[in-house]
């Protein structure tokens, strides 16, 4: 597998590792907005329709 994996896995692995990168920042970018900035009272009005 080592073999293999050598020849096409650095392309790979960064691809891998941005798209991670992204998916983790994007996540802390979502929590810290809804922390800071709670969202308004749509949902309850939605709710009570």
């Amino acid at each position: 597998a080592s073999a293999a994996v050598s020849g096409g896995s650095r392309g790979m692995g960064v691809a891998l590792g941005i798209a991670g990168g992204l998916v983790v920042l994007l996540a802390a970018g979502a929590f810290l907005v809804n922390r800071r900035w709670p969202l308004p009272d749509l949902v309850r009005r939605r709710s009570r329709s």
